[in-house]
């Protein structure tokens, strides 16, 4: 064969080749075409280009859709993120076409396929999630492109799958995440009764028009609104505005369309039968019905072959299980069959991951669904079946269901959707326990994690595929950021009860140099602890301006206890607080028994979403929360870790000593008065009656009074120097003035309650007076002191303080007016310091 006999076959290959892929454009293509100018900015563009044009027309009737674009390269960036056209469309039934691709360099247009061709591979896009669609792509990459070209070409890919037996939908953005210039979206059809359209989001009506007997629906947008996507967003939100386009369908005669795929003559495969008899001796209908859904969601592993119609047509369950591998609607028929052969009802059911529950609010299409589970009944509960989440209890008490909003069951007596009721809840309960010797430095930790609900569904399928030794490799970087010198003491321990879906994992770490050295002359010592992995469930992207609602997982409940145990009996303020925002609520506990400092972080969501306008609260809200996650407890001792008793808080001392001199002299002054009486010149009754309940109360007030104030250590330098010491990140002026004021008013009623003893046994006239004034007083200052604490997130309004409360609001109510106006009482403190005179009898 000469040189030009194979030139010829060349030529002849490239034009074969070419009349493969290129057509003109279609007659019934509405012309258009991108603007010359545009009222975008330049400091929006990102990647280097920008879309000019976005043009997609449908041509039901004929199953055509065609696109056209035009971008123009605004800088070097562009050069390579525009430079390839890359197309994808399924070989099985469609057909490629392209109409023109060419570059506009100022007056000059260039005809890109006079000179490339696109090439067409299978790349399988989505095999890393256990998808394989048989898509092909064709690309191109184009060569010579400059900064300042616009790239312009359209194509049309022509079918749709034949599965659907001409039932129609199609979902169109009218606007973008990137700017774009001018957006086009048209459909025709010469039957416009079968079909209809639902705007989304405030979408523009279209404009209709005729065109001989078809009947086009035009959105032309100029300069579409560029939407901008924020973090944490419920799946289910669209803030974009939307167009669906699609046959006119009950959600009734949809489940009767699609039952039709899930039918065959065929019966069990021997496979499944010997299967099925090998789980039937002893087990109950449940037991059953756990152990074939345990096989199908573990042994039948994950892997969807949707080439062509079985992208919505399953294969038949003897196929599945003998392959041991489908895809959810593949296991979910295969499971659905199993149960139906041992006498349980169920069916495949359709879900919509993203939307959820607002797939109830969308046309009724096969697109509506983007996934299928099992519902099945059994002893006259309904319950779905996701047969792809691994991992499950055999238990159907504790299996869990994602909530996935409505079902369409695929039985021949649905009429619409179902609710699915999930029991999805999340829990995690962490311990770290400290156990600290002494004061050299060292400290070991034991961490017990213990996962529940779909916590441990997710935790349980990444141990059982991760190594342990990477796990704890894992977990040691943690806290490694933490205390930089710690050490495992031995491997952690998994332990997994799958029947109660629970796990509990241990931890076993040796640390060195907890105490840190901050006071050299004092030898001051400080060790720090924090609740660090409440941190992943609190922390979110901040938006100034936030404009979508955020998700978050719910019902959750975190909670993490931090047990530190001292060689010694510490002493701490006991703390109780609570933050409440929208979406959730977090309590906070601190307190001490014997040698050991309990600190109890617990976090619970309330709600699923948590609405913008309350988003600047909620981050507010969780800020404070991380604000109270670290703890540190101080120490002072001897170079060598040796401890000491701690100094005396001189300053408290000054200030206690003057208000107990005040309080003397404020005593003496009201020793001194009397108060008139009618009985003031009799000897007056002896204490009894119902007065020796009120000798017990007023003996014992001062003992009790006393031994509290000696309990909040007010004198010990080392119980509040949190607060009062600068250089503490917990130092507060404020609340270093409450404690000094709290201790004032505690030291007053010290003092006076001695003078109530003394005034009830001396059974003087001022008495009742005194005392009621005391016993009001004393009820206030309580009130107060717990509203006070409040503001500085401490321990208020308890059930011991609450039930203190109540029983002194019944000690006034009965003690008051028996003082006041018992005639024992006006008998009884009769006594005067300075008697009145006896008046002068008149002489007869």
């Amino acid at each position: 064969m000469n040189l030009r006999t194979k030139l010829a076959l060349v030529y002849l290959l490239f034009i074969f080749i070419s009349n493969n892929i290129r057509s003109n454009t279609p007659d019934w293509v509405n012309t258009v075409s991108y603007p010359d100018t545009y009222k975008i900015n330049e400091n929006e563009i990102s990647n280097g280009y920008l879309y000019l044009l976005y043009d997609n027309q449908v041509n039901i009737d004929a199953q055509h859709d065609y696109l056209h674009y035009a971008i123009k390269i605004t800088n070097t960036t562009g050069l390579s993120s525009a430079s390839t056209i890359e197309v994808s469309y399924d070989k099985n039934y469609q057909s490629l076409k392209y109409h023109y691709i060419r570059i506009i360099r100022d007056n000059e247009v260039v005809n890109v396929l006079a000179s490339q061709q696109p090439e067409t591979i299978r790349r399988e896009t989505r095999l890393e999630n256990g998808i394989i669609d048989g898509r092909l792509t064709s690309f191109l990459e184009i060569n010579d492109l400059r900064v300042g070209d616009i790239i312009e070409y359209a194509y049309t890919i022509t079918g749709f799958n034949p599965i659907k037996d001409g039932l129609f939908h199609n979902a169109c953005n009218l606007n973008y995440y990137i700017p774009v210039s001018q957006s086009y979206l048209m459909f025709q059809t010469k039957e416009p009764s079968l079909y209809k359209y639902q705007l989304i989001n405030d979408a523009p009506e279209p404009e209709v028009k005729k065109r001989g007997e078809l009947t086009q629906y035009i959105w032309n947008i100029d300069t579409p609104k560029v939407i901008d996507t924020e973090a944490d967003a419920p799946s289910w939100f669209d803030p974009y505005n939307r167009v669906i386009f699609a046959s006119k369908v009950s959600w009734e005669e949809l489940a009767q369309h699609i039952l039709r795929h899930y039918q065959s003559s065929q019966s069990m495969s021997a496979e499944i039968n010997s299967f099925l008899a090998s789980i039937d001796k002893g087990n109950s209908q449940a037991q059953k019905a756990g152990k074939i859904i345990q096989h199908v969601q573990d042994n039948i592993r994950y892997l969807g072959n949707e080439n062509g119609i079985y992208s919505f047509k399953p294969r038949h369950p003897n196929e599945i299980f003998n392959k041991r591998s489908g895809d959810c609607k593949e296991k979910s028929w295969l499971l659905s069959s199993m149960l139906n052969e041992i006498g349980i009802e169920a069916y495949p059911a359709l879900v919509n991951t993203y939307l959820e529950e607002k797939v109830n609010t969308q046309p009724p299409s096969y697109e509506s669904f983007d996934h299928c589970i099992t519902c099945m009944v059994i002893e006259q509960d309904t319950l779905f079946i996701d047969p792809t989440i691994s991992g499950q209890s055999t238990n159907l008490e504790n299996y869990l269901t994602p909530d996935y909003g409505y079902a369409l069951i695929i039985d021949d007596e649905t009429t619409g959707l179902t609710r699915i009721n999930s029991n999805v809840f999340y829990e995690t309960k962490i311990t770290e326990n400290y156990t600290i010797d002494d004061y050299s430095g060292n400290a070991e930790l034991h961490v017990t994690t213990i996962y529940k609900g779909y916590d441990a569904v997710i935790n349980r399928d990444y141990l059982k595929n991760s190594a342990l030794n990477d796990v704890q490799d894992q977990y040691l970087q943690f806290y490694a950021s933490i205390y930089p010198e710690i050490d495992t003491i031995k491997l952690l321990r998994v332990s997994d009860d799958l029947d109660k879906n629970i796990i509990e994992v241990n931890e076993y770490y040796n640390i060195k140099n907890l105490w840190t050295k901050e006071d050299t002359l004092q030898n001051k010592i400080t060790a720090y602890f924090e609740a660090s992995s409440f941190n992943s469930q609190i922390s979110r992207t901040v938006y100034p301006e936030r404009k979508s609602p955020m998700w978050q997982r719910f019902p959750l409940r975190y909670r993490q206890e931090i047990q530190i145990n001292l060689p010694e009996e510490w002493t701490i303020s006991k703390s109780k607080s609570s933050i409440h925002g929208p979406g959730f609520n977090y309590y906070y506990n601190v307190f001490k028994k014997d040698k050991t400092i309990y600190l109890s972080y617990d976090y619970q969501t309330t709600d699923e979403i948590v609405n913008a306008n309350d988003y600047q609260e909620f981050i507010a809200k969780n800020e404070k929360v991380a604000n109270d996650l670290s703890y540190e407890i101080y120490k002072y001792g001897q170079q060598d870790g040796s401890s000491s008793s701690g100094g005396t808080n001189v300053q408290m001392i000054m200030i206690a000593v003057f208000t107990i001199i005040i309080s003397i002299y404020l005593a003496g002054k009201l020793y001194k008065l009397d108060s008139p009486n009618p009985f003031s010149n009799r000897m007056g009754r002896t204490i009894g009656g119902w007065l020796v309940l009120v000798a017990f109360g007023v003996t014992l007030t001062p003992f009790i009074l006393g031994y509290s104030i000696y309990s909040m250590e007010y004198f010990n330098s080392l119980n509040f120097e949190h607060v009062f010491n600068p250089s503490s990140d917990q130092y507060s002026v404020s609340l270093a003035a409450f404690i000094i004021v709290e201790m004032i008013f505690n030291l007053l009623f010290f003092v006076f309650s001695i003078l109530n003893v003394v005034l009830f046994y001396q059974r003087r006239s001022i008495f009742p007076k005194v005392f009621i004034a005391y016993i009001l007083t004393n009820f206030l200052f309580i009130i107060i002191d717990n509203v006070v604490a409040m503001s500085f997130n401490m321990e208020a309004f308890d059930s011991e303080t609450n039930i203190e409360l109540f029983r002194r609001l019944i000690y006034i109510c009965i003690w008051v007016p028996y003082l006041l106006i018992s005639e024992r009482s006006k008998e009884t403190f009769v006594k005067q310091l300075k008697p009145n005179p006896i008046p002068a009898q008149p002489i007869d």
